[in-house]
Formats: structure tokens, C-alpha cells, sequence
């Protein structure tokens, strides 16, 4: 069963209210027991009583979305039976799932012992394993989130699905030079054995020791030659850019990214420089430092902005694009969305355009905010051309990838006030060049590559790792987040 999302479902900033999300998971058991010929209550043959429902809510549904609800059984006795209940998001992930346990009764309210011949046979017969149906008609023939954008003409032929060793066998390898994921994921008590690397040169030494790696920035691509036994990487960032996806797919090794494990601290911050910059957040704080307290201005082209009433461009309608969207939305803002595939979104933006109007939706916008991937199109997307059809009170605010903003034509608009202002999360290099003229610019905000920290961010990874694994144990070709 598919269900879009509606507003009279959501609250303000278009979340799915979980009241409600059940309510879906409701109407796809009801449906369920229709097709089994078990009604619910005015039956004309057979009746159920619900006895225990226990969910389990694993990510956010937004306004717009389309959700996948399905319902399986999984387990049936004598006396009752267990149905399964799934919300599978447009990306792949597993919103909500959960377990339903039912008595069968008869009109009269009596527990039927044992099932009848014919209601056993339908149970059967819904119940039968994924691999007995046909292609295309069960979920493990879906395409995971990755596999979406590599649909069509010229396509690479995706590899089997690697098979994880069970717990008692499997080796995870966790490698970052800060974030705590093993010590977070020893607190799951999965059993499985792990362990962390903290340095690069560590991190090569050790690759051949686990089945699972789970890295970031300590990835290149001269390592898969050391890590032989690694069947599944797992990127603990939303970012992938450096890793070879042919080399991954020709030795069968599978990636998927950490895209919205940081889409609420990335989000947050977008919102938090573009406030910072209109309010003049950050030339108060050096007022601070300088023990001056500033006088009310009469020239109104420096005074505060406020936003409501103005107009966002967001380039990249992913999970972080999608928020800061709403949450500019709740402030009163007009959002227009830059997303390849217009006809898939969420309902975030007031307006979705291809990327080839871009340039044309410049002069629209107060506020330019990047939240897309660094691609060879998006690879100096705000050039001389781009920050000269901005609007000269425009802010840019950049939390995707410093690569898509060329540094020195900002830096020579902002000087010139062409602009009003930016707000930088990334550099090309990363730290800043000491030379960079950036850091001298009172009209910018830098911030060293900290959107995406929060004390959530080892959790959020552990939570997608762990979903992922437990479906190549299971033997599934569908994973959150997929990209090879």
C-alpha cells in the first residue's frame, strides 16, 4: 500500500504525527485482513481481536512523502497469529515497524481453535517467503536509495547482495579520527565483535581484519587493495565523493552513506549562519570582545534583516535540503528547491526546479543556501557568473561541499559588498589557508567544517549501520541509503 503524506497528518514543520503514522499501519492490516478474508469486527465469517502491537519509530516522515506500507505475517499458532508492519520511506530507510499479535475469532467472540483449513490456507499462502514472488512485487525487489539515480540507459549491472557472516563470526571496523562509534555501538550489546582505528595509517594497517568498515575521511581508494575481507562499507557521512564506486561494484564490495544521520545538526546550522548574518549576530560578538556597545543606526541598508516575507534558494533537496526548507518555511520564508528529479519531492519547497534554471532563480533569492553533493555539475556552482545574478543584499550560505564555491570570486565579491554576506561551513582546504582572504572579511561567517557535529552524530551511524547489517545477514538488496 503507498500513502502520501498530507498536511492535516503533520504538525508545523510537516512532520508525520506518529498518532497518525499508526493509523496508516492500521489501514494496511485492515487491508490485509481483507485480502485474507479474515474482517475485522463486522466479518461476515471471521473476526480477529488485536492482543499485544509494540512499534518501534526508526526516522521522521515528512509532508509530500510517499511511504511504502506493507503488512506480512511472520508467525502463526493455534491460537493466533503475528503479523509484521512496515513504513519504508522514499529513500529506503524503515520509518516505523513493528509486530501485531491477533486472536481469530469467530462472530461470536469466541477464540477459533484450531484456525480453520481455509483461513490457515490464505495465512499460508500470504506468508510465503519474498523469494517465492515474482519480479518486482515484493520488497527485496525494490531499488535502495544509491541504486535510484543509476536507473535507466547505461546503468552498471548491480552485484549479488553480500552475504554478512552471523554474529558470532562478523569483525566491524570502525575508523575516524574523533567521533566515539565503537564505544557507542559497544552500548547496543549486539555481540558482534569491533573495533576502532583512529589514524589513517592505522585504519590501512588493519583493513583486512573486518567483514564491515565503517569510514569517512580516512577512505582512499589505494586501501581497497588492503581490505580483502571487507564485504560492506558503511560511510559515516552523507558525502562519497572519494570513494571509486567501479572499484567497489567490480569486487562486490557494497557502500551506502550516512545521508540524514546529520540532517538535523547540518540543518540547524544552515539556519543558524543565515540568522547569524541577518541579525548581525556575529559583528555584535566582536563588538563583545571590544567592550562596544553599538547605537541604534538611521542608514537602513545596514540595519538587521529580518526573513519573513523573503525568498530561500535551496541547491539540493536531499534529507538536510528538505529541512532547511521547512524550517524556513516556519520563519516565513518563500523556498524555491534546485532538485534533479522534480517530480520526487517531499512538499518542502514552495517550488522545485532542475538544476539548468539555477543561475536563472539567483536573482530571485534573498538567501542561496548549498546543501548539495559535490558532483562535477556542482563543482564551482557559485562562480563570477553565479555571485553576479545574486541580488547585492543576497547571503550565501554554504554547509555542502567546499569545492562548490569558488573561493576566490566570493572572496572578491563580498569585498566589494556585491553581496551581503556569507556563511561557510567548508573550504577548499580544509583548514582554511592561512592566507585566505576570507578571514578578514567582516561580512563573512566561518565555521571550521562543524555543521554535521552533534552529540547525536555516533548514534545516528550506529542506527543506519546496524539496520543495514541485519539486512545483509538477512540476505536483502535493499539498504538505507545504497549507493553501490
Amino acid at each position: 500500500m503507498l500513502i502520501t503524506v498530507t498536511e492535516a497528518h503533520c504538525d508545523e514543520l510537516g512532520h508525520l504525527n506518529h498518532v497518525e503514522a499508526v493509523r496508516y499501519l492500521e489501514r494496511a492490516r485492515g487491508q490485509w485482513y481483507r485480502d485474507c478474508g479474515l474482517h475485522e469486527g463486522d466479518g461476515e465469517r471471521f473476526g480477529s481481536v488485536v492482543v499485544n502491537i509494540d512499534y518501534d519509530y526508526r526516522a521522521e516522515c515528512f509532508l509530500g512523502e510517499t511511504l511504502k506500507v506493507t503488512t506480512r505475517p511472520v508467525s502463526m499458532g493455534t491460537k493466533s497469529f503475528t503479523l509484521a508492519h512496515e513504513i519504508v520511506k522514499p529513500d529506503g530507510r524503515i520509518a516505523i515497524d513493528g509486530r501485531c499479535t491477533s486472536v481469530i475469532m469467530d462472530l461470536a467472540g469466541r477464540a477459533i481453535v484450531p484456525v480453520p483449513e481455509c483461513l490457515a490456507a490464505m495465512l499460508a499462502q500470504s506468508s510465503r517467503p519474498s523469494s517465492n514472488r515474482p519480479p518486482g512485487s515484493g520488497e527485496d525487489h525494490d531499488v535502495g536509495a544509491g541504486d535510484a539515480a543509476k536507473q535507466g540507459p547505461g546503468r552498471q549491472p548491480v552485484p549479488d547482495a553480500p552475504r554478512l557472516p552471523d554474529d558470532d563470526t562478523l569483525v566491524i571496523h570502525f575508523a575516524h579520527v574523533a567521533y566515539r562509534l565503537a564505544e557507542r555501538f559497544a552500548l547496543r550489546r549486539t555481540g558482534i565483535e569491533h573495533f576502532q582505528t583512529w589514524r589513517r595509517e592505522d585504519t590501512l594497517a588493519r583493513a583486512s581484519e573486518g567483514h564491515v568498515l565503517v569510514v569517512s575521511g580516512f577512505w582512499s581508494d589505494a586501501m581497497l587493495e588492503h581490505a580483502a575481507n571487507v564485504r560492506f562499507i558503511q560511510v559515516c557521512a552523507a558525502g562519497y565523493d572519494q570513494f571509486d564506486l567501479d572499484a567497489l561494484r567490480a569486487r562486490g564490495v557494497w557502500l551506502a552513506n550516512g545521508s540524514g544521520v546529520n540532517r538535523n545538526a547540518v540543518s540547524d546550522h544552515a539556519m543558524a549562519l543565515l540568522l547569524a548574518l541577518v541579525r548581525h549576530v556575529h559583528t555584535g560578538r566582536d563588538r563583545q570582545r571590544e567592550h562596544v556597545w553599538r547605537g541604534m543606526i538611521s542608514d537602513l541598508g545596514r540595519r538587521e534583516e529580518e526573513l519573513a516575507g523573503k525568498t530561500m534558494l535551496v541547491c539540493g533537496l536531499g534529507a538536510i535540503g528538505a529541512r532547511v526548507a521547512r524550517l524556513a518555511r516556519a520563519f516565513g520564508m518563500k523556498v524555491v528547491g534546485i532538485k534533479r528529479d522534480t517530480a520526487n519531492h517531499d512538499g518542502s519547497a514552495d517550488e522545485v526546479r532542475p538544476p539548468d534554471r539555477f543561475l536563472e532563480s539567483l536573482a530571485e533569492a534573498d538567501a542561496v543556501v548549498l546543501t548539495c553533493p559535490l558532483t562535477p555539475q556542482t563543482e564551482n556552482l557559485i562562480d563570477a557568473t553565479a555571485l553576479a545574478r545574486m541580488k547585492p543584499g543576497a547571503y550565501l550560505v554554504n554547509v555542502a561541499r567546499g569545492r562548490c564555491v569558488n573561493e576566490p570570486d566570493l572572496a572578491a565579491a563580498l569585498a566589494r559588498d556585491a553581496i551581503a554576506g556569507a556563511g561557510i561551513d567548508t573550504t577548499w582546504e580544509e583548514p582554511l589557508a592561512p592566507d585566505s582572504a576570507l578571514w578578514d572579511l567582516e561580512n563573512v561567517l566561518i565555521t571550521p567544517h562543524t555543521a554535521g557535529e552533534t552529540r547525536r552524530y555516533e548514534d545516528n551511524v550506529v542506527d543506519v549501520l546496524i539496520e543495514n547489517v541485519r539486512r545483509l545477514q538477512r540476505g536483502k538488496d535493499v539498504l538505507v541509503n545504497r549507493i553501490v
